[in-house]
This record gives structure tokens, sequence and C-alpha cells, in this order.
């Protein structure tokens, strides 16, 4: 029935059914009834919750709470299985200025009428002589006040209505969408002295609802904001939609604004909620240093000197296939181009510091130097339609001088292939990294992007749970000095994504906890190989193995002293699941209990190989006949240990791949 109302609206109702303001109960169910002697008048009482708005007052904890207004009307949509269609206007007669209204109707068409769903829409400062599209609101323009909040105020629920009686559904049929951004007067925007009278605009959200279509991505702005010496003099308020601004610009600077999930809201802001969006910036620490860029596919590249009081030193642009540029202390570089990848063919574009430096603004400057502050998605086609990848792959690889990272901005959410791939490899100096909010992936977007980055003590979170192959393959290569592992939230892995991701981080003391319960081929390969300070491992959650996914996971963690509980039983398409898991772990004294008893290729190759102190080992196999199942799986362990089997299991050898020679031997 749903789907039928908003085909009746010729796809408008989509959009209203998205206002979901309203915060009702069952004991606010309306009351529908006919006035004595009067055909078809129909009534319904309406109870508005707290967080829906038309007339605004401040509650005692601060919040919102809302009242019905004179001239309020509530719209009735309906459509019988006759594809009899409805539209009605209710008005409000009775309740204005309190929680709880009464709407009516002459000679409604409703009163006795059926249907399974109806819906009833809230639509302010109604005009019954327009139609449906003409009362649909634009967001574009607002005055930044309080009070004018409640003109765009909007809502929808669904009910049943059943001869003339309307009976609520479940609250989880709202579908809060409209939220409100305040922007509180201890806020410095960084305006300058003085007082002045500025534009707010706002970037990234809807700002209007068009007919029979979306609502589309627009500026929203609000004009002459009174501030004084960069701080407003009143608050600021915004209504936004469920896909809120992203950006703010006002006085020449841009912000970025942190992403908002929940609707039917007031977010406050903080001063450090606002991050200044400013173009990709390189700036020396301490001393004048050379900054070196390397431009193999002769692309134009704009830059631009600053010194420190914001004059322009120098500025134009190259295509040179190498051009320097000496920057002294206090100066910054700006970077510009307008380019979709920086990559081509194996040649790409590389900066390189001579001396201590920082990095930190927008990188898209680099994909578009006019609108870089509001772009949020990294191209996947160059101005002739081809396809481009590895955007910004080996960006600053090698960089020695680069030091500073923090103030990075890579806003794109969602990744193209191999983007950032190496882009900080063998950046020994680098200590600090850029955020990483991406949290859809592709492959190859993280490939070994802080590669030997021996001087990185704290990885950047990564928050993403939709991974693909190799997505996180080789990040933190090498990472000597990283204590810490960010958390890895996927529930689902794909190949080779966390392949040597810790690989030889030997500062390395906790691992992260793995949470996946569905593995791919090669998924942990390789993850915390050469971790030598790691004493613990994670718990393995997943039941079902794939190819190699758990092979060389912990190799030569040689303090590791317990080893995690595996999955009982290994199948067919699980080859080389364990090969190499524990090779080397001098610490490790005894084996996680192994209960397989039909062995696949590989599964134990080279399991335990070179774990000198281990002494103890259960396994219950009775078939390991597949080729390279315990292949030197035992080779280099303690001299002297208890083996225990399966009872029924005979064809054990003695040796290296086999039974070590010198173990006592137990049946299980």
């Amino acid at each position: 029935m749903k789907k039928t109302l908003r085909t009746l609206m010729m796809g408008m109702m989509a959009l209203l059914a998205c206002n979901a303001l309203i915060s009702c109960s069952n004991d606010d169910e309306p009351q529908v009834a006919q006035q004595e002697g009067q055909k078809g008048y129909v009534e319904f009482t309406l109870t508005r919750g707290a967080d829906t708005r038309i007339t605004y007052e401040a509650t005692s904890e601060g919040g919102l709470d809302a009242f019905w207004s004179e001239g309020d009307k509530m719209v009735i949509f309906y459509k019988a299985l006759t594809d009899e269609e409805i539209v009605e206007v209710f008005d409000l007669v009775e309740g204005a200025g309190t929680k709880t209204a009464r709407f009516a109707k002459s000679d409604s068409q409703l009163a006795d009428k059926s249907a399974d769903e109806i819906e009833i829409v809230y639509l302010p400062n109604y005009d019954v002589n327009k139609s449906i599209s003409e009362n649909l609101f634009d967001f574009s323009i607002q005055d930044g006040t309080f009070e004018g909040l409640g003109k765009y105020d909007r809502f929808t629920f669904y009910a049943k209505l059943t001869e003339g009686k309307i009976e609520l559904f479940d609250k989880d049929f709202f579908d809060p969408v409209m939220l409100i951004l305040h922007f509180p007067t201890d806020i410095d925007f960084g305006t300058g002295t003085g007082t002045t009278t500025l534009d707010f605009v706002f970037s990234g959200g809807v700002n209007k609802q068009v007919p029979y279509d979306s609502p589309t991505l627009g500026d929203i702005t609000v004009k002459g904001v009174s501030l004084t010496n960069g701080k407003l003099d009143e608050d600021l308020y915004v209504a936004a939609w469920s896909v809120p601004p992203t950006s703010l610009s006002v006085g020449g600077k841009t912000f970025s604004l942190p992403e908002i999930y929940n609707s039917g809201k007031v977010y406050t802001f903080a001063q450090e909620n606002l991050k200044e969006i400013i173009p990709l910036t390189i700036e020396p620490v301490s001393s004048d240093i050379e900054i070196t860029i390397t431009n193999p596919l002769g692309l134009d590249i704009d830059f631009c000197v600053v010194n420190s009081d914001n004059t322009i030193d120098i500025s134009g642009y190259s295509g040179d296939s190498s051009f320097t540029i000496p920057l002294k202390a206090g100066q910054r570089l700006q970077l510009f181009g307008d380019n979709a990848t920086y990559f081509s063919n194996n040649s790409f574009t590389n900066i390189n510091c001579s001396g201590p430096s920082k990095v930190y603004g927008n990188i898209m400057s680099l994909i578009n130097s006019d609108n870089y502050s509001t772009l949020m998605e990294l191209p996947t086609t160059d101005s002739e339609g081809k396809t481009v990848a590895y955007t910004f792959a080996g960006l600053f690889l090698g960089d020695t001088g680069l030091t500073d990272a923090s103030g990075l901005l890579l806003p794109a959410t969602t990744l193209t292939e191999g983007c950032y791939t190496r882009m900080f490899d063998g950046c020994n100096a680098l200590t600090t990294a850029p955020a990483l909010p991406a949290t859809t992936l592709t492959v190859g977007c993280y490939y070994s992007m802080f590669y030997g980055c021996t001087s990185l003590t704290t990885a950047p979170q990564l928050p993403a749970n939709t991974l693909k192959n190799n997505c996180y393959r080789s990040m933190f290569f090498r990472c000597t000095s990283l204590t810490t592992a960010p958390e890895l939230p996927a529930t689902t892995l794909a190949e080779g994504c966390y392949d040597s991701i810790f690989y030889d981080c030997t500062s390395l003391t906790s691992a992260p906890e793995l949470p996946a319960t569905t593995l791919a081929r090669s998924c942990y390969y390789n993850m915390f190989n050469g971790c030598t300070s790691l004493t613990t491992a994670p718990e393995l959650k997943a039941s079902t193995l794939a190819p190699s996914c758990y092979g060389y996971m912990f190799a030569y963690c040689n303090s590791l002293t317990t080893a995690p509980e595996l999955p009982a039983t290994i199948t067919i398409g699980a080859e080389y699941c364990y090969a190499g898991m524990f090779n080397g772990c001098k610490s490790l004294t005894k084996a996680p209990e192994l209960k397989t008893e039909i062995l696949v290729e590989g599964c134990y190759y080279n399991m335990f190989r070179g774990c000198s102190k281990l002494s103890a080992v259960t396994c219950l196999a009775a078939n390991i006949s597949a080729t390279d199942c315990t292949t030197d799986w035992l080779e280099g362990v303690a001299v002297s240990g208890t083996f225990t089997k399966a009872s029924s299991m005979m064809s054990w050898e003695t040796g290296a791949s086999g039974i070590p020679s010198g173990w006592t031997v137990a049946n299980y």
C-alpha cells in the first residue's frame, strides 16, 4: 500500500515520507468522529513529540519543545484497493499553542473509507490554493534565527483507516529526516577583527526538494550574519535534511563539517568540530628547504608560495618533468591541479622535501583547483572518459624530510583502485599520519601506504567495514615504532585484505580484535609476521576457513606465549590455511588443540617450524595423506615433549613432518 500511495504523488511522497519529525506513541492515537447532524464530517487528534517543532521554546534540558500553531494543516493521502485515490487537507480547529491539537474537515470523503495504510503529512504554511509540489520547500536561503526554523518543519506518519477510524502504526514508521545545525557565539571563525556582516554558505547537503525528482544538493545560504572579532553576535541556527551539508564557507575561509548520522536532532558545534579547508600545503618545520616535484607525466601543476603574513611571494605553474621550489622558514607552498590522476603506466608524480617539513590541507586541490573544498569523491575517469586509478600512488614516496602529515585532509569516503598505494612509502621521519575516513574501500587502495615509516608511532583509525582485495596489504609494513594497532571492525573479509598489514612492526605489543566470521583467501596472511613484541594473539572467531587464510600470521612473533583456539574442522577449499602460522615463535610452549580428522593440502605446512620451546601438541588427525599437509610442521621444536594423537591413528611417521623423535606419544 505504501508503494501505491507514493505512486499517487508521482514520486513526491517518497520525499515527504522521509520528513518524519513527529514522535508519537500508541497513546497518541487519533480519534475520528462525525459531528452530529453533518454528514461526512471527520476529525482527529494528534499530540506532538518533543523532537518535532513549529513554534520553539528552550526546554529546561536545553533542548527544544514543540507546539501546534494557528493555521497548521495536515494532508491525508488515501488509496483504496479499487485504485480510488483521495487527497484531502485537514485544518487545525483546536489546540494552537499546545502539544495536542484537533484537525477536521467537513464533507470528507474518508468518513466511510478503509485502507491498510494512509499517509498523514504535515506541511507548514500549507496553501490550499497551490499544488502539493508548489507547497514543497526551498532550504537555499535561511535567516539563521531560532524562531525562523519553524517554516522548515515537515513530518509524515502512517496509519490504518478502518471505516473512518485512524489507527497509528508502530513508532518505527517514523523516519526522522530534519535536523538543526547550531553554532554558538564562542566559536572563532577567524574572519578578522572588528564587526563584519558576512554570508554563511553551507555546501554538500540538500538545499531543495524538486517536484517529481529526488532532493537536490546545493548551497544553503544564511545572509548578513553579524560577527565581532570573528565570533557570532548571536547563535546561528540552520535547518538541514538527513543529507546535511559537509562544509561551511565564510569570510574567505572554508571549514569541513563532521559527518552527521542521526536526524530529528539539534547538533551544537564546538571549535574542534570545524577544520579549515585549505589547498594541499607544505611548510618547513624550522629551516629553509627545497621541495622537488618530479612530474614524469608532464601534468600542469600550479603552485603558490605564501609568506607568514599571508602575502604571496611567487605563484605559477609547471608542466616540467621535474622542478624545484625553495622555501624559507615561515613560508609555505600550496599546490593545485586539475588532473584526474597523478599515476599512469607505472609513472607517478612525486614530492620530496630536502629537510624537516609538514604537509596539511585538502589533497583534492590537486584534482580540482577551484572546487576542491567541497569535492568528496575521487575521479574514476579522466576528461576523455578513460578509466583512471592509483590517483595519488607514490605521491610522497621516499620523502625523508616529511615529519608530520596529521593535518592532511583525505576527504573521500569511497575510494578508487590503488588510490593511496605507497603514498608515504619510505618516509622514515614521518611521525604522524592523516585521518582516513573512508568507509568503503576498493582493490589495493591502502597498499603499502606507510611501508617503512619507521618513526610512525600511532596508526590512523580504519573505520571501513566493506573491504576489497588487498585493500590494507602491507599498509604498515616495517613501521618499527608503531606500538598500537587500529581497530579492524570488518566482519566479512576480502582476499589478501590484511596480508602483511603489520609485518615487522617490532614495537607492536598487542593485536586488535578480529571480529570477522567470513574469511577469504590469504586474508590474514603474514598479518603479524615479525612482530617480536607481540605477547598475546587475538581470538579467531571464524569457523569456516579459506585458502592460506592464516598463513604465517604469527610467524616470528618471538614473544608470543599462547596460541589462540582454532576451528575444529578443516574442509576442502581451505588448502594451506595454517601454513607457517606460528613459524619461528620461540616462546610458544603449547600448540592449540588440532581436532580436524581429515587434513587437506598444506594445511599444517611449516605450522610450528622453529618453535624451539614447543613441547606439547594435540592432533586428532586420522588421515594425513594430503600433499604437504604436515611437511616440516614440527621442524626445530623442543627436543622432548608430548604428542597426543587420535587412538585410531597409526600412520604417523617420526621426524619433523610427523611426530618429533624423542617425544612421548599418548592417545587422546
